[in-house]
């Protein structure tokens, strides 16, 4: 979670070393899938860190994907809120159900990592009082 930044200019701080600017480089290809079991291929643009000593190569992926994950968020976001389920007629076959428990089981093992970035955003950014954050 902490190689994920908010855009707020044309020009990108790299996440990493945050002390070069992210030039673009190049387009690579992207697979998302979806829950009907269609899929679709997208360019994703790369950026290159101008740090001498950093170098690193950073995807900028759009909204709908989720780092690591081929499936759009819309998808994962179903399964783990419990409305995409092997039951559907429309995910009978995808994901599969040993995808779901993986997704179930990776959110788990990362829910107070989760809470305390949501958490450190609202105090940060939002304004939120310490005794909101407590609960």
């Amino acid at each position: 979670m902490d190689n994920i930044f908010l855009q707020e200019s044309n020009e990108f701080l790299c996440p990493v070393c945050r002390i070069g600017n992210l030039i673009f480089r190049d387009y690579c290809k992207r697979i998302i899938r979806y829950e009907d079991g269609s899929h679709e291929w997208i360019q994703i643009p790369r950026h290159r860190c101008n740090n001498l000593k950093c170098k690193r190569i950073h995807r900028m992926l759009p909204d709908c994907l989720v780092p690591y994950k081929h499936y759009n968020e819309e998808t994962i976001s179903g399964v783990l809120d419990d409305i995409v389920n092997s039951d559907d007629e429309d995910s009978e076959i995808y994901p599969s159900e040993k995808t779901m428990l993986r997704w179930h089981h990776w959110f788990i093992l990362n829910q107070f990592n989760i809470e305390g970035h949501m958490k450190s955003i609202g105090y940060r950014l939002l304004g939120f009082k310490e005794e909101s954050l407590l609960v």
